[in-house]
């Protein structure tokens, strides 16, 4: 039981109260008459706490001179109890602040025996208000002996300044409201507030009372419903003391990053908070719009910012680092390797861009410092006009294996031209600009036009005749050069007026 600083009263027992208050003069009359029977003097023997003044010597330290008991005669001794009426707090102030006089005799009736309790218990000790204390006993409290608070070990106030004589084990005094003076400190003065604010006095487990939003730390989603032991751990053997090694951990945890607590599950160096993307319902709640993958290391851009996310953080992969610095990481080579070896490397940004494959950002001036610049008209072809796909596969041919303009083109001329060494090919008399654009020279073949052969017509020696294969085509080479293949028999269609142009004898024999 406690009060406001000081407990009350001595233990005692339930006899009625037995106040005989002795007379002075019939003190003075046994005085006068010197007789030595003290029993017949005294009105009874002072119990065993105030055995030390029994002596008709000692009668005026209590009583004054009408035979009365005054309250402040007690107090000069009992300096305990003085100090709650100097207080105004406490049981005996309380029971006393509306009355005229303090009668201290009311309760503690001596003259009664040594044996004597000098406490009265109105109905007995178990039934004592202890309201009247300044502390209410409810809940736990209630089921409790008032000697299980009320001992030695337990009183924090320095009594004995205030009455030396004061017995210890008797007094009901020194207790303090503070549940930690009774109670061990099992949180090892991690808070600065109350036991109250936290826990009831019908159980200290669980803390009913405690509001985890009141922290600094307000508890969401998924952790409204995890047990507290899941964060706050039990400290074992950090410090040794009467109070026992054990204790539970509440202040001081680390919760600004939750990887505190939760295993971080990302491989990659992830340059953003958990709570960006996650919410606190779930691990799989991910706030998408949350999340700026900017501040990863692979910005989304073009078609990837279109993308869901689990097209590349697929559920199976979800937990590994991603690879992104090749395109082929996510993206099947549909080269299969064909740029490994070349100046490029592999790496399909330097021809395709993020917002589509096709078509490819690989331009002219690129192509230019390839091994087969662009000129001409082949400027303006379609990239897939030479690079086709291969037959029977996907795969597109993008290193030929020739520069010949066969590669590409018909030889309209049915190898009449092919020779071991000599004559370059088709750019020998064609360019790219287009093909009827000729850079013929008819003088540096086997047979060179002069005369009236300058002017005649090319078709005129050179037919158009047909394979067995029923192939047709234009015949320049393996000519009969005499003139009589073109002239025999024929001077009247070649020559019959002076200004007309005749069918000449241009064989083209190379």
């Amino acid at each position: 039981m406690v009060t406001d600083g000081y407990s009350e009263f001595g233990e005692g027992t339930s006899e009625v109260r037995s106040l005989v208050r002795p007379s002075i003069v019939f003190f003075l009359v046994i005085i006068f008459r010197i007789d030595t029977s003290l029993a017949q003097i005294s009105p009874g023997e002072l119990s065993r706490p105030h055995a030390e003044l029994e002596g008709i010597s000692n009668c005026i330290r209590c009583h004054d001179s009408e035979e009365r008991l005054p309250g402040d005669r007690c107090l000069d001794c009992h300096g305990e109890i003085k100090i709650q009426f100097h207080k105004k707090r406490g049981f005996h102030w309380r029971i006393t602040k509306n009355k005229q006089e303090r009668n201290c005799g009311f309760c503690h009736a001596e003259h009664n025996g040594r044996e004597y309790e000098l406490v009265y218990w109105d109905e007995g000790i178990e039934a004592f208000d202890h309201d009247q204390t300044g502390f209410a006993l409810d809940g736990k409290h209630l089921e409790r002996k008032c000697r299980d608070c009320h001992q030695r070990d337990l009183i924090v106030k320095e009594l004995k300044n205030l009455n030396p004589d004061l017995n210890l084990d008797r007094t009901f005094l020194g207790l303090v409201h503070e549940c930690a003076s009774c109670h061990r400190d099992v949180h090892r003065a991690q808070f600065d507030h109350g036991c109250q604010e936290c826990h009831g006095v019908e159980s200290w487990h669980p803390a009913l009372l405690f509001v985890h939003d009141r922290s600094s730390y307000t508890l969401t989603g998924k952790h409204l419903s995890t047990p507290c032991e899941k964060c706050h751990s039990t400290i074992s053997g950090e410090v040794s003391s009467e109070q026992g090694d054990d204790y539970v951990r509440y202040v001081g945890l680390k919760y600004e990053d939750c990887s505190s607590c939760h295993e971080y599950r990302h491989k990659s160096k992830l340059r953003i908070r958990c709570d960006e993307c996650h919410t606190t319902e779930s691990w799989k709640s991910v706030d998408n719009r949350s999340f700026d993958h900017a501040k990863t290391r692979f910005v989304l851009r073009g078609r990837h910012s279109k993308l869901s996310c689990k097209s590349c953080h697929r559920t199976d992969n979800r937990r590994t680092t991603l690879e992104f610095e090749h395109c082929t990481s996510c993206h099947r080579d549909v080269h299969l390797d064909g740029f490994r070896s070349e100046k490029y490397t592999g790496r399909c940004e330097q021809c395709h861009g993020e917002d589509s494959f096709i078509p490819s950002t690989f331009g002219l001036e690129a192509h230019d410092q390839g091994p087969y610049p662009l000129t001409g008209a082949h400027r303006a072809v379609p990239c897939t006009f030479c690079h086709k796909r291969e037959p029977g596969s996907e795969q597109i041919t993008f290193r030929m294996n020739t520069e010949k303009c066969s590669s590409c083109h018909r030889d309209q001329h049915h190898g009449q031209f092919r020779r071991e060494s000599g004559s370059t090919g088709c750019e020998s008399c064609h360019s790219t600009s287009r093909w009827d654009s000729l850079d013929f020279d008819h003088q540096k073949t086997a047979f060179p036009l002069d005369g009236r052969h300058v002017n005649v017509r090319c078709e005129a020696c050179h037919p158009m005749v047909e394979t067995s294969d029923g192939i047709n085509y234009v015949q320049y080479t393996s000519l009969d050069r005499s003139c009589q293949s073109c002239h025999a028999g024929k001077s009247d269609e070649f020559f019959d007026g002076e200004n007309q142009s005749t069918g000449g004898t241009g064989h083209e024999n190379d």
